[in-house]
């Protein structure tokens, strides 16, 4: 009934097990039985989904292992827990977990629902209601979480769940989210808890236009029905609040044969002509991956055009970078021909071509086929002279400039710190100088500068002893970090990529690169998958996922049915989730949406010139069925004006780009700037408090002041809601710790006296009618406020405890003081305390009626006694 490719079959033969028979008798049996089975399949015809589960099971794996998978799945999973273990190790003596941990470490500290810990006990008693956004990107792991938190909830208990999410928007199976977590328990609920679905229509974002297009386009490219294991979501319509606009709400560009450049260049003329439109407009470009914005960017920079971009260029790709990882593996390495020869080309020294060649003494082989160079390093021939013939006097006079620099570092190499070699060079050979003149601004400068300090960076925290252990990890890493945006750019352009778009709007949204296929995924040692399903469960009442493994294919072996069903099987959910990528792409469009992708071209057999398919796995394949007639149009009008001659053109100016070796270069007389004068050294602001407040005290009364004042800024800022003397005892650890990172040392007894001090003083300041009345709700109030002055011509600075307007319009300005009396003259104390702190109240009320003429009243409150003085 199918063909091979999975199709429904148009030609029923002998091959298909109907023979055309001998005698009439045969011939007119075999032909009835052949038209009843063409008949059958002419009523399949419209039936894709039956179509395609009889292909699919086709593929079906054998039910089992062989000896031989048997044996490596057998060595990986003993493997496994030494990994685990090793990994923890790295976890400790790193300090650091991924998320995966994190995740793990939930679940263990939940127990079951056999044998809950205490934390599950306590965590069921407290929480009432748990409320999960973007609940479409779960994980397995997440949601055996939620699972176990809501294990003790039973119907009508007072508790309540609500989850939130989109399924069409789920585009994060690279982080193991599964979909069909969100469909399941939209049917089936999590655990014994069902779920009230509410399906939201109104789109409060998009025009009319856009929707309108969306509701058609997105209705033919998702699935008809979902389905739980594969993760397949149908589309729901969406119904506009705004109306339609004037002009073509959905704009695509087509594209023949991949010109990137092409592509970026009319992404800036998009830009240009919706900034003439509409000068205050948000605008956003919007890419699958990172890779596909390299001509973007460059294009959008030589227009002129600002933007904000964050995470998105590679710090690699940037020439400061890349000459100062030349600088790097020159030092490193003297016998790096190629770091040497780059460092030569950088703009600091900026030999030409032909000088580099004359340098290293290069000739070509008489039979062409390949190089014959001197041996003897690139530093060797610098230092010397009697190898310099053939070059030019200018680049004598760079060498010469290179090498006086280079000669002290080289003569002690790995004897400091690699980082403060390599910037001691940088500065030494003018590298801040050397910005390409095109981008030569203030904000470029500016990120110029910051891209070479992340470098600098980078590499001081992977030096060991002067060197780079492992220089192609320590390159591999780079490739992670990313280049400095320019953060004084606006918002009304930016460019990143649809995940990070993910929740976001824009009033006009470009997405090129719609032709660009996915890089491919390697291949696994093990390859698993879980499966969610509705179906299975444990004896605990818990949903159970499958899980599928299977180890990699030996190579030269025969093909693996089982690895080869479980990579379609993924290459299936990745197919969904480019529908679902490609919706949240059109959907952050408000006004506007634009479209750019290429196809290629081939002959047929009448030598015309026809569309290939868009590349597999391409969000232009997503869309073929939509937007084939409009390429089909843009083909026949580029054919009737020379379509092969556009592409020869093409060539030729990539070609012309290679050949093209002109370089920006620091000038033959130019010498480093003079430093500038240094500055004269002058004293700091001062701040009296603290010399006031602490010259006297005992270094446990500085510790218990210092917590205690952080704490009254916090029960203040909380307005006093939630606090109380049962909450205060709870955070008997806390204040140790803060202790200890204030610095406090001493035995368990100083440290526990202490912390008893700090509980005091908390639990009298919220029980205290003067202390509810300073901690709790004030008409502008503020904590720890810093403000400075001038006293007697000297700069000063103070910090105020707390300060607000009472219902007089009267401002107070009150300061805590942890002092503590033993004695029955308590009040001849306070008075001390007064005149002790007077003057420097009377400082933060002479400053402040600098800013504020209102009338004020200062006040020290003293929450160890309960003690009040004002005036």
């Amino acid at each position: 009934m199918l063909t091979k490719e999975g199709d429904w079959r148009k030609r029923i033969s002998v091959n298909e097990g109907f023979p055309p028979g001998n005698t009439k008798t045969e011939k007119d049996k075999a032909k009835a039985w052949k038209n009843r089975l063409e008949i059958l399949i002419g009523s399949l015809n419209s039936e894709d989904t039956f179509r395609q589960t009889l292909h699919d099971m086709r593929q079906l794996p054998p039910a089992c292992y062989s000896d031989k998978q048997w044996e490596v799945l057998g060595a990986i999973t003993r493997l496994l827990p030494y990994a685990v273990a090793q990994l923890n190790i790295i976890f400790q003596a790193s300090g650091y977990v991924d998320f995966s941990e994190v995740a793990q470490r939930a679940l263990l500290a939940l127990g079951d629902s056999e044998s809950p810990t205490d934390l599950a006990l306590a965590l069921d008693y407290r929480i009432k209601h748990l409320m999960i956004d973007e609940f479409q990107d779960t994980s397995i792991s997440q949601f055996k979480l939620i699972e176990k938190l809501v294990a003790g909830w039973e119907a009508g208990d007072g508790r309540s769940l609500f989850a939130v999410g989109d399924p069409m928007q789920s585009i994060y199976r690279f982080r193991e989210a599964e979909v069909g977590l969100f469909l399941q328990a939209r049917s089936a609920g999590i655990g014994h808890l069902a779920l009230q679905p509410i399906t939201l229509r109104a789109n409060f974002r998009s025009q009319q236009g856009i929707i309108d297009w969306i509701n058609t386009a997105f209705a033919q490219i998702m699935p008809d029905r979902e389905d739980i294991a594969t993760g397949a979501v149908a589309y729901s319509n969406s119904i506009a609040t705004h109306p339609r606009l004037s002009g073509n709400a959905v704009k695509l560009y087509p594209f023949f044969e991949r010109n990137h450049a092409a592509e970026a260049e009319q992404v800036v003329e998009i830009i240009t002509q919706t900034r003439r439109d509409n000068p205050t407009g948000t605008i956003a470009v919007l890419v699958r991956n990172r890779s596909h914005l390299h001509e973007i960017v460059g294009q959008t920079k030589k227009a002129g055009l600002r933007f904000r971009a964050i995470d998105i260029e590679l710090l690699y790709h940037k020439s400061v970078v890349q000459d100062l990882l030349a600088l790097t593996r020159a030092l490193i390495n003297p016998a790096d021909r190629l770091a040497w020869f780059a460092l030569l080309r950088a703009p600091w020294c900026g030999l030409l071509l032909q000088d580099i060649a004359a340098l290293a003494s290069i000739t070509r082989n008489e039979n062409d086929r390949g190089v014959t160079v001197k041996e003897m390093t690139v530093w060797g021939l610098m230092c010397d002279e009697n190898h310099w013939h053939g070059i030019s006097t200018d680049a004598m006079a760079r060498i010469c400039k290179v090498r006086k620099i280079l000669k002290p570092c080289m003569d002690h190499r790995q004897r400091q710190s690699l980082r403060m070699t390599v910037e001691a060079i940088w500065q030494a050979l003018g590298g801040p100088g050397c910005m390409n003149p095109v981008e030569k601004n203030g904000h470029c400068m500016a990120n110029y500068l910051d891209d070479a300090m992340i470098y600098l960076d980078y590499l001081e925290d992977h030096e060991e002893a002067g060197d780079i252990q492992d220089l192609a990890s320590f390159e591999k890493g780079l490739n992670t970090l990313y280049a400095s945006p320019d953060l004084d750019a606006d918002d009304t352009l930016q460019i990143m990529t649809i995940h990070k778009a993910k929740g976001l709007e824009f009033d006009t949204v470009i997405v090129p690169g719609l032709g660009r296929a996915p890089r491919n995924n390697d291949k696994r040692l093990l390859k698993w998958s879980e499966q969610p399903h509705n179906e299975v469960f444990d004896e605990k009442g818990v949903s159970v996922s499958d899980l599928l493994l299977a180890p990699i294919q030996e190579t030269g072996a025969e093909v693996d049915s089982i690895y080869l069903w479980m990579e379609k099987l993924d290459r299936g959910k990745e197919q969904l989730e480019a529908d679902r990528l490609l919706y949240v792409a059109a959907t952050r469009a408000k006004n506007f949406l634009h479209l750019l992708g290429h196809v290629g071209l081939t002959s047929d057999p009448n030598g015309k010139t026809v569309l290939k398919k868009p590349a597999g796995g391409a969000l232009l394949s997503r869309l073929w069925l939509i937007v084939k007639s409009i390429y089909m149009n843009a083909l026949e009008k580029n054919t009737a004006s020379g379509l092969g001659q556009l592409i020869e053109r093409d060539s030729k100016i990539n070609i012309d780009s290679i050949d093209n070796q002109s370089i920006y270069r620091l000038k033959a007389g130019w010498v480093l700037p003079d430093s500038p004068k240094s500055v004269t050294w002058k004293e700091s602001y001062s701040n009296k408090q603290i010399e006031i407040e602490f010259s006297w005290a005992s270094e446990l009364a500085r510790h218990v002041g210092n917590v205690a004042h952080r704490w009254l800024q916090k029960i203040a800022e909380d307005e006093m809601h939630g606090w109380n003397t049962v909450r205060i005892e709870m955070l008997e650890d806390q204040f140790k710790q803060n202790l200890l990172a204030d610095g406090m040392s001493g035995n368990s007894t100083e440290v526990g006296y202490a912390v008893e001090r700090i509980m005091l003083a908390l639990t009298y300041a919220i029980n205290d009618k003067r202390g509810k009345w300073i901690l709790g709700p004030q008409h502008s109030a503020q904590n720890e406020l810093k403000i400075s002055g001038i006293d007697d011509n000297v700069p000063m600075t103070w910090v105020i405890d707390r300060t607000f307007y009472d219902s007089n319009g009267v401002r107070w300005i009150i300061d805590y003081k942890t002092s503590s009396h033993e004695g029955s003259d308590i009040q001849v104390f306070l008075d001390r305390e007064q005149m002790r702190y007077r003057n420097q109240l009377d400082h933060y009320a002479k400053v402040m009626q600098q800013i504020d003429s209102r009338p004020i009243r200062l006040g020290i409150y003293f929450p160890l006694i309960g003690g009040w003085r004002e005036w």
